[in-house]
């Protein structure tokens, strides 16, 4: 009964104690609780320390920057990772820590929950890196253990499609690769180097991974060979040689190398293409490098043809188109046709055989399987001009060439058109003769006149004229240097200009045995130099014609020469008329202007048999001192012509 009694005692007593443990514990939170300041010891400050580690590696990271949020207060960890910040008001506060390829971290602590101590060790904060490593080897795949230098392993972000960075092999095939990832994620890697096959391989990679991996590069393989040609042995440059994997070209010795070939255990194709070959093609297995035996290629051939249009003919036969330096030809059909098959490839120059015509030779390519289309337009030279014929500026066409060889004839009834800006040459002892009926039509422009003129400036050009009717031929804006016009019919030349400078042998500019026609000379100039003969001759035959001189200019520029003046004439008794109107006359050689009756005066500038038939217009003569101007008949007429000093 005792026994029990005491029991119950100590029970009671033991509760008591509780209680007044619980009321104690309650009024000392009460009290921190309620202070001002929420603290109760050393003025409220309080010591931080701790240390930083790798997430990862839990290594020591140095010189992470640890403060508070406005970094007034703040740390660096040293060499083991250690950090210490003093100091630091009791309350809640953020504590930053920074570094450099880390994620940074922030944590949030309550000082006021460390009552009892004045210095807080936070033990280790992970920081998490910010990049993955990836690191290896890489080898050649033959034996596995020879290392790969200067490989690049470069990363493609699937979602970026970019390449985001990339590294090299050392001299032993390692590499270290720090990727920065967005986000966890599946990257795609690929490993190439000269001479390797490209090697791609994906990998999940996320914040702080470490990846050690190994990588086996195939070699290409390489190809190689000598192309010549099959019939001369020689080399063959510029050879494309295609597979389905490179392609290449042979030098000049006829060296092609295949360097990125694939190795494969089915026969590989190779072509081999040349415009001048024929293209050849073989088909085995490769494995391994190989020298291929000599390539052979064998020499395509192809066609040229065309069309030859023969100038002033009636059809186009006859032509002969030649391929130098081999020996092919074809001729012309009527329609001009022609075709020459088989040709060896090559370049060759292509000429016109034909004596009547002239064209300058051109080359042309023959390439594998082709046609060339080469169509010609010679320029008659010589021989007879059959139908109406057209010449341009011949700059516009370099197979044209205006120039007259041996005796051009132009056929009665056919028009003979020449326009602007072209060029009409004629060689030693040449003519250009139109038959009765025959058309000469000059259509030159103020600042692009045609042009005849003589390759020998010592020697005249021959244009001679049968035509029978009245203004059968017209010159506009045309101008003759050193040629003998001779006209028979009607001339009509406006704007035009009629030059020699010759020996004092030499023919007359014009020779005009026009018969019951009419000729006029608008706004033309004539001028002469070193000619005895003067610029216009009017023969004995020249009857029942009229020729007028309207609005010219006559240069003598013959000096301390006695010479026949600007117009001789020896009639018979049917004169022509002569009209001299709004024309100046210069003179500066030794002879006089004489309207007689003086057949065998060889000194004057015109004589007739019947001055009455002239007719002389508000002319002006411009004289030198040792000429004269002499009017000894009362039968011309004689208006308006002055004398000048």
């Amino acid at each position: 009964m005792h026994l029990i009694l005491n029991k119950k005692k100590y029970q009671a007593k033991s509760l008591l104690i509780k209680i007044i443990g619980i009321l104690s514990f309650t009024f000392y939170l009460c009290i921190i609780h309620c202070s001002p300041n929420n603290s109760i010891k050393n003025n409220g400050s309080v010591n931080i320390t701790g240390i930083v580690l790798d997430s990862k590696t839990k290594t020591p990271i140095k010189d992470v920057l640890v403060g508070l949020t406005d970094f007034d207060t703040y740390s660096v960890t040293n060499s083991d990772g250690q950090f210490f910040l003093d100091k630091i008001s009791r309350q809640k506060i953020f504590l930053y820590f920074i570094k450099e390829n880390y994620l940074s971290k922030v944590i949030e602590i309550k000082l006021d929950t460390f009552l009892n101590s004045n210095t807080i060790n936070l033990d280790s904060i992970f920081l998490l890196r910010n990049y993955a490593v990836i690191c290896g080897n890489v080898y050649n795949k033959i034996d596995s253990i020879t290392p790969v230098f200067n490989a690049s392993i470069k990363t493609k972000n699937n979602c970026v499609s970019c390449f985001l960075d990339s590294a090299l092999t050392d001299s032993f095939g390692f590499f270290n690769y720090k990727y920065f990832p967005y986000n966890d994620s599946e990257i795609t890697f690929i490993a190439t180097c000269y001479g390797f096959i490209p090697y791609s391989f994906n990998l999940f990679l996320k914040y702080g991974d470490s990846i050690n991996i190994n990588l086996y590069l195939q070699p290409y393989i390489i190809i190689s060979g000598k192309i010549v040609s099959s019939d001369s042995l020689l080399p063959i440059s510029k050879v494309k040689v295609v597979t389905y994997d490179d392609t290449c070209e042979s030098d000049e010795n006829g060296i092609f190398n295949l360097k990125k070939c694939i190795p494969s255990n089915t026969k590989r194709t190779i072509s081999f293409i040349h415009d001048l070959f024929d293209t050849l093609t073989i088909s085995q297995l490769f494995n391994t490098n190989v020298i291929l035996d000599t390539i052979k290629m064998q020499r395509a051939k192809g066609t040229i043809r065309g069309n030859v249009i023969l100038q002033g003919k009636k059809n186009n036969a006859g032509a002969i188109i030649q391929l130098l330096p081999i020996n092919l030809y074809d001729t012309t059909d009527l329609l001009g046709n022609y075709e020459i098959k088989n040709i060896p490839t090559g370049t060759y120059i292509i000429s016109i055989i034909n004596k009547n015509y002239f064209c300058k030779p051109c080359t042309a390519t023959v390439i594998s399987n082709k046609e060339n289309i080469i169509n010609f337009y010679p320029a008659i030279t010589s021989g007879n001009i059959e139908a109406d014929l057209e010449w341009f500026n011949n700059n516009q066409d370099t197979n044209f060439c205006y120039t007259i060889s041996d005796t051009l004839s132009v056929d009665s009834g056919v028009n003979f058109k020449i326009h602007d800006g072209a060029k009409i040459f004629f060689d030693k002892n040449s003519f250009l003769i139109f038959k009765p009926n025959a058309r000469l039509l000059c259509f030159g422009e103020t600042n692009n006149l045609i042009q005849f003129s003589s390759k020998d400036s010592n020697k005249q050009g021959n244009i001679i004229f049968k035509a029978e009717n009245d203004y059968s031929h017209e010159l506009i804006y045309t101008k003759f240097t050193n040629i003998n016009i001779v006209i028979n019919g009607g001339f009509k030349a406006k704007n035009c200009i009629f030059f020699a400078n010759l020996d004092t042998n030499s023919t007359p500019l014009l020779d005009i045995y026009s018969i019951n026609s009419i000729n006029i000379f608008e706004n033309c100039d004539f001028s002469w130099y070193n000619s005895k003969k003067g610029p216009i001759f009017m023969h004995n035959d020249t009857i029942w014609s009229e020729t007028k001189f309207i609005n010219c200019i006559f240069y003598n520029y013959n000096k301390d020469l006695n010479c026949n003046g600007f117009i001789k004439s020896k009639l018979l008794p049917l004169e022509p008329d002569i009209l001299i109107q709004n024309c100046n006359f210069y003179n500066n050689c030794k002879s006089q202007f004489d309207f007689s009756y003086d057949f065998n005066a060889d000194t004057s500038f015109v004589f007739f048999l019947e001055p009455k038939y002239i007719d002389i217009k508000n002319s002006i003569f411009y004289l030198d001192s040792n000429s004269m101007l002499l009017d000894k008949s009362d039968k011309g007429s004689f208006i308006g012509a002055l004398g000048a000093e």
